[in-house]
Order: C-alpha cells, then structure tokens, then sequence
C-alpha cells in the first residue's frame, strides 16, 4: 500500500458546509438500522454477534511481528476543561505497616471513566433514544440505581478480538484536515480506497482526528469543534459490518448537525445499529506505526472491567502488528 496523501482543502470546506439534517430525517436512518421486528428478536451482543471463530482467526492472522501498542491514554488525576472529574489515586499503604517481611505498597483508584478524559467502552445501554434501548428495550423497565439488566457490557467479559481499520485523517486528507471536519460516505470511501482496505463483518473503524497532536490545547476543544462521521457516514460503515467505532475524541462531530439531537453518532451506534463506541482513544503511535508500514489495519484486543450492569468500564486496547 502507499501512503496517503493529498486532499484539497476546498473539497473538505465544501462537505463542511453541507449535511445538516432535520429531526425526522434522523429518525428515519436510525429506523433504517434497527435490525430487530416482530419476526426477529434483539441480540444482546448486538454487532459484536458478527464476530465468529472464523472472524478472530482471520484477524488473529494479521498479527506477523508480535509488535503491541496500546490505544489508551494515560489516567489524568489533574483538573483541567477536558477532564473536569480526575482520576482519583492515591496510595492505601506504604511499606510501614506490615512485620515481617516483605513490605507492601498498595494504592486506591476511583474515576468516572464516561467524557473526554479517559479511555472507555461504551455499552449499548450508555444511551437510550426516545426511550428505548438497542432492541426496542425500554430503559426505564431494565434500568436501576444498581445498573441494567440489558445491554451492559458483560458481552464483552471474554475480551474482544476485531481488526482495527484506521482512517488516518491529518494523513490521509493532510493539511486541508481541519478540527471540525465532517466525514462524509463519500469521503470514508475515497479515503479507504487510497490505502486499499474495504470494510469487513465484525471491523472495529477506527478514526483519528488528530485532537492529541496539539497537546492539551487539542483535547481543551473536541466538545465543541470535533472531526467525526456524519449520520449518513455511520450508515455507510454499519452497513457493511461494521461492529465496533472508535475515535481520539467522544466519536461525535462537534459541533453537531442534526437538529435536536446532541449526539447523533450515540443514538446510532448503540440504540440502532448495536455498535459498540471506545471514545477517547490514544491513536498517536498506532496511527505512526500503520504510517510507518503503509498498512492502516492490526489485531486489536480488549476486554472491560467486569462491572455487572455497568454502562461500559474504562479501556487499555492494544493493537498488534
């Protein structure tokens, strides 16, 4: 494969400046989505049930270095307008209260892991649309104080193996990439296209924006100003199998396009489409290493704290080439 290069700025301003799209408009692609009916019951897993034997082995098979590389950031304990709730860490016990031998060291970790701080999975019941979750599961019959009893992310106790697509875009587009940018079918497709990678059953698409580039002053702004899919961009990737999503900012572009709706991406992914979302992804070495082979795909494996009922758990992804 070659390397990706030139977009014209133009073209990226003029799909800027188009999609927007209506509240019904909206809801009709999230009917197109749902997969589920009189005449076919929901599956919890939702996209993940496309994941076979078969689909890890192949995916298994893309691993010929043994080279890993984690996709995580690191837990920010400081206070900062992209991390308003820190990690709380702390040490339990430093080596003074045990007799004898050997001392010990232990510490207290506590954080709310959904926003832009930290790396997570988000389950299918973080969002429900209209009030229903994944299925047509109404949230407030299987959601309580102590968590759901439908769509959490115990589906993926047993850890998941999908091969990870990057979309490069300050690589692939270059200097006509600005934060903010829209990511249209049209664009996802010619992208790909350059690398020589076509979406599979069960592919985790995975975007980098370029938000940690710039440091602090980068991730200070992806509330408001965020590269990311359009709805008609998640359709397209949904619909040809895609199982997972995952971005370096919250997987949504900022600001949003489609009228009532905050997060249109959300309200796809996990209430239609049964796609799973890892927000806040680290993708600066991934995205050099996939640079540095002409290769946009790896292995990726990750599996959740096992929080029953949880709405998702914080993440460490690691990709291997």
């Amino acid at each position: 494969m070659t390397d990706p290069s030139e977009e014209s700025s133009a073209f990226v301003a003029e799909l800027n400046s188009a999609h927007r799209m209506s509240y019904d408009e909206f809801v009709a692609l999230h009917q197109r989505l749902c997969t589920w009916g009189p005449d076919r019951e929901p599956d919890e897993r939702g996209a993940l049930a496309a994941i076979s034997a078969e689909t890890v082995l192949r995916t298994l098979a893309l691993v010929d270095e043994g080279l890993s590389v984690s996709m995580a950031r690191d837990l920010d304990t400081v206070a900062s307008e992209s991390n308003p709730q820190p990690t709380l860490h702390y040490m339990v016990e430093l080596g003074d209260q045990q007799v004898p031998e050997p001392q010990a060291y232990r510490d207290f970790v506590g954080l709310e892991y959904h926003g832009r701080a930290v790396t997570h999975l988000d389950a299918l019941c973080h969002m429900a649309f209209e009030g229903k979750y994944f299925g047509g599961v109404a949230a407030e019959e299987v959601m309580t104080t102590t968590g759901s009893t439908w769509g959490s992310a115990r589906p993926t106790f047993d850890g998941v193996i999908a091969r990870a697509v990057l979309v490069d875009l300050p690589r692939m587009v270059g200097g006509g990439c600005p934060m903010g940018t829209a990511v249209t079918p049209e664009l996802l497709e010619d992208l790909m296209a350059k690398v020589g990678l076509e979406l599979r059953l069960g592919d985790a698409l995975v975007l980098r924006s370029g938000a940690d580039a710039d440091g602090p002053m980068g991730r200070a702004t992806v509330s408001q100003l965020a590269s990311g899919l359009t709805p008609e961009a998640f359709v397209w990737a949904a619909e040809r199998g895609v199982a997972i999503l995952g971005s370096d900012t919250g997987n949504e572009l900022r600001p949003p396009r489609v009228e009532g709706v905050k997060a249109p991406i959300h309200a796809l992914s996990l209430t239609a489409a049964g796609v799973l979302l890892l927000d806040n992804l680290h993708l600066e070495r991934f995205a050099e290493e996939c640079a540095a082979r002409g290769r946009y795909e790896a292995a990726m494996v990750f599996a959740p704290l096992p929080i029953v009922g949880g709405t998702g758990s914080p993440l460490n992804p690691i990709a291997i080439f």
